[in-house]
């Protein structure tokens, strides 16, 4: 981190003539080593060490007998932020321990120099290490706000995740979708995944069945990029008319929703194979040549082959099987009949076509997406392992549902968005056995 980015322009030049060209620098050093005076060496010592910290931490657990500082990521852990941490939290008399992406810092009773009160200083530790996690938590709740215009703080967020649940979080965010029960757990999965590990969802219905409205709703969110049919005919990786790049070439890190995806030209699909598979592609016309890299988040409305289903709803999927193996879940989206049809009819006489606000499950998304949980090798596991070999890749390898040996991968992606969705670190065998049921109703719907 240069440090232009946090100090004012004269005290960035008295620091650079003296060496210290990054923060991490500073805080390796002794107060009386800065060039300033004692006041203004304390005030640039302690901005050195919130930047650090602020950063890399990303949240700060307080115990009777231990304090974990969870980190961004595993590779942010070296001296720096261990020296900003022993500074921050009063511990350098203290045990500190490393554990993954995680700082471990406990009380030391031996080898202390003998002025040294272990169980005062403690005490000490444990006062400096709540207020950094209020001042953490106060930074997370702005940050969130400026993203998505609320202003709670993630403890409040982590505690609606705990009340509803993924579940209850498809129930209140799609509210204003009836039925089609499959496809907004499909679409919730992508929303909780990542550009890094993403979960893309292809969605198949006639006119009527909520897949614009689906639209409407996700692009609600922070960072979501929403695409018409004018934009899928003239070319989605690159335009053959006006030579430019199109719009997942310039969606990195980013949710893409395209609509009538299937329109966009034969030669223009071929691009977004590999493109969706790895964010990577090599584009070749008569006015580009260029290798491109983005990766995103991609959910593709479609309508079937002849504008509805047949009685093999199978045989209508619109898409070319070896790009319909490029999404981690493929939903038919189906016309509402029976009750779902009353309550759509009461709610749109009630609301009309406006689409309630969603500030607090915003939040949710934009907190929750920062998570990063782990895959555990449980017994459910393994039972899931077969399960999908033979009932999924097994009975749809061969048919225009193609779903083959990239599965695993994608079943990997579902489980770790379950995960994020309730902030939870391991994928557990719940989480697992949620995963198949969601791939269970999202193959069934192709049955009827």
């Amino acid at each position: 981190m240069e440090v232009d980015e946090i100090y004012d322009k004269r005290t960035a030049q008295a620091l650079k003539a003296a060496g210290l060209n990054t923060v991490e620098s500073i805080v390796l050093l002794r107060r009386y080593e800065l060039p300033f005076q004692t006041k203004k060496a304390d005030a640039v010592m302690s901005a050195a060490v919130s930047a650090i910290i602020s950063r890399r931490v990303e949240e700060i657990e307080v115990a009777n007998d231990e304090v974990v500082v969870r980190c961004v990521d595993a590779s942010l852990i070296d001296e720096p932020l261990l020296a900003a941490l022993k500074r921050a939290l009063l511990c350098e008399y203290m045990n500190v321990g490393l554990d993954g992406d995680r700082v471990v810092i406990t009380k030391r009773v031996h080898g202390v120099p003998s002025w040294i009160k272990p169980d005062e200083d403690w005490e000490r530790v444990k006062r400096a290490a709540a207020r950094w996690r209020s001042v953490l938590m106060a930074q997370k709740a702005e940050e969130l706000r400026k993203k998505t215009g609320v202003a709670v703080s993630p403890e409040e967020v982590k505690k609606l995740a705990e009340d509803l649940g993924f579940d209850g979080f498809c129930k209140e965010f799609f509210a204003d979708i009836k039925g089609n029960e499959a496809m907004k757990a499909a679409l919730a999965c992508s929303v909780f995944s990542t550009p890094d590990e993403p979960v893309n969802t292809l969605v198949v219905g006639p006119p009527g069945t909520a897949k614009t409205l689906a639209l409407e709703i996700i692009s609600q969110l922070e960072d979501v990029v929403t695409v018409g049919a004018n934009v899928t005919r003239a070319g989605l990786v690159v335009n053959y008319a006006s030579g430019e790049l199109g719009v997942l070439a310039e969606a990195d890190g980013k949710l893409v929703v395209v609509d009538e995806f299937d329109k966009a030209p034969p030669k223009d699909l071929q691009y977004t194979y590999e493109l969706i598979s790895s964010g990577r592609c090599d584009v070749h016309t008569g006015r580009i040549h260029e290798r491109i890299r983005s990766k995103f988040i991609l959910v593709a409305l479609a309508n079937p082959h002849g504008g509805v289903f047949s009685e093999n709803p199978l045989s209508d999927i619109p898409l070319d099987p070896p790009l319909v193996s490029r999404f981690s879940l493929v939903v038919r989206s189906s016309e509402l009949e029976g009750q779902d049809l009353v309550d759509l009819v009461h709610d749109k006489l009630l609301h009309g076509d406006s689409i309630r606000g969603r500030s607090e499950l915003t939040a949710w998304v934009a907190l929750a997406r920062q998570q990063r949980p782990a895959v555990s090798d449980n017994g459910r596991l393994r039972e899931f392992s077969r399960w999908l070999a033979e009932e999924i890749i097994g009975k749809y390898q061969d048919t225009p549902l193609r779903r083959d040996t990239r599965m695993p991968v994608h079943a990997r992606r579902i489980m770790l968005a379950l995960a994020r969705a309730e902030f939870r670190d391991v994928v557990d065998e719940e989480i697992v056995e949620r995963t198949q049921k969601i791939l269970e109703k999202t193959t069934e719907e192709w049955k009827k």
